[in-house]
C-alpha cells in the first residue's frame, strides 16, 4: 500500500496530484475466459511433497509476493519438523479460481488472504477457514461507500443511474463487500460502466480505479458519484478533510485477513499448524517472523459467525470472484 498523508484531499482539490485515468479504466470487467495458470515462482522442487509446507497467495506481482511470503513460510516450516516438514514453499497463483484448483488438488496447504477470496476458495476447494490474521496490526475494518458532502445522494438507493468507483477487482473492502451489500441488502443492480448490454437507467454503474486514493480523486473531480473503501483507509487518506465527504453505507466489522487450510491436510499437522500460527506472538523469534510478514501482529481463532457473514456476502458476487 502506498504511503499516505493527512490532508491529501486538499492537495487534490488544488490539482497538485495528477492521475492517469485511462490505465485504470482498462481494469473494468473482462471476458470470463479460463484464468491463466500460476506464475510458478517457487523454489526448485527437490524435497518430497510430504516434507514441504506450501503457502499459496494470489497476485499479478509474483516476485513481490515471494519476497513477502517466503521468509514467513520458512519460519512456519522450521516449527513443524516433528511432522516431517523440512521446507517451506510459496506458490503464487494468477487467480482465485486457480488457487481453489491448486488447493483442491493438494498442491497448496495454506492460503492467507482477505475474507471474500478465501470464502471462494473454501467453497470451491472444500478448504477450512481457521484463523484471523492481524495484518499491519489491524484485526478488522468496515467497508464504506462515500459521496461528497454536498451531494444529493443520501442513501444507497439514490445511487441508481450514478457511477461508483471500486479500487481493485479482488479488494474485499473496496469492491466485493460494498458491491455485495448494494445487491443483497439494498436490492440494487450493479453493472460495469463499459457494459453496453445493460441499458437499465436505474442501474448503478461501476469502474475500477486501481487504488483507494484514485477513487477519491475521481470522486472529488466528478468522474464518479461515489467511492468504496475501508474506514481505516479513508481515515488514513483523508485525515482532517473528512468533512468533505459523507458516508451513505457502512458494513459490519470484517476480519482483515483469513487463513484457510486444505481439507486433505494431515489432521495432526493441521492442528499443530494452527497452534503454531496462534502462538507465534508469544516468543521473540515468532514476533520477529510476524513483523517481517507485513507487520503482522498475531493470528487468532476465527469466530464462526464472522465467517458466516462473509460467506453470505460472497454468494452475491460469486461470479465476479471467478472472473
Amino acid at each position: 500500500m502506498h504511503s499516505r498523508r493527512p490532508g491529501i484531499i486538499v492537495t487534490i482539490l488544488f490539482g497538485i496530484v495528477a492521475i492517469v485515468a485511462s490505465a485504470a479504466v482498462a481494469l473494468v470487467d473482462g471476458p470470463t475466459t479460463s484464468a491463466p495458470r500460476s506464475h510458478r515462482l517457487e523454489r526448485p522442487n527437490t524435497t518430497p511433497r510430504a516434507a514441504v509446507l506450501v503457502l499459496g497467495t494470489v497476485s499479478s506481482h509474483p516476485a513481490e509476493e515471494l519476497e513477502i511470503f517466503q521468509p514467513f513460510v520458512d519460519h512456519l516450516a522450521s516449527r513443524l519438523d516433528a511432522h516431517g516438514i523440512r521446507q517451506g514453499r510459496v506458490l503464487v497463483a494468477a487467480s482465485i479460481r486457480e488457487m481453489a484448483e491448486r488447493m483442491a488438488g493438494g498442491e497448496v496447504d495454506l492460503y492467507i488472504d482477505s475474507p471474500m477470496p478465501v470464502a471462494a476458495v473454501v467453497r470451491d476447494a472444500h478448504a477450512r477457514a481457521v484463523a484471523i490474521r492481524w495484518k499491519k496490526g489491524v484485526r478488522d475494518y468496515r467497508s464504506e461507500i462515500v459521496v461528497l458532502a454536498t451531494s444529493a445522494i443520501e442513501q444507497p438507493e439514490d445511487l441508481r443511474g450514478h457511477t461508483i468507483a471500486f479500487s481493485e477487482r479482488f479488494s474485499t473492502s473496496a469492491h466485493l463487500v460494498p458491491r455485495a451489500r448494494l445487491i443483497r441488502l439494498h436490492g440494487l443492480t450493479v453493472v460495469a460502466e463499459s457494459d453496453d448490454r445493460s441499458p437499465l437507467a436505474d442501474a448503478i454503474r461501476y469502474v475500477f480505479s486501481g487504488d483507494d486514493e484514485t477513487s477519491l480523486v475521481w470522486l472529488l473531480r466528478g468522474r464518479v458519484d461515489a467511492a468504496a473503501l475501508s474506514d481505516r483507509d479513508l481515515e488514513e487518506i483523508v485525515g482532517r478533510d473528512v468533512g468533505l465527504l459523507r458516508t451513505i453505507d457502512l458494513s459490519a466489522p470484517i476480519p482483515r485477513h483469513v487463513v484457510c487450510v486444505r481439507s486433505g491436510l494431515d489432521h495432526d499437522l493441521s492442528l499443530t499448524l494452527q497452534h503454531v500460527l496462534m502462538s507465534l506472538h508469544e516468543d521473540d523469534a515468532g514476533r520477529s517472523a510476524l513483523w517481517r510478514f507485513e507487520n503482522t501482529t498475531r493470528f487468532e481463532s476465527l469466530p464462526a459467525e464472522a465467517f458466516r457473514m462473509i460467506e453470505q456476502l460472497h454468494w452475491s458476487v460469486a461470479e465476479q470472484l471467478h472472473r
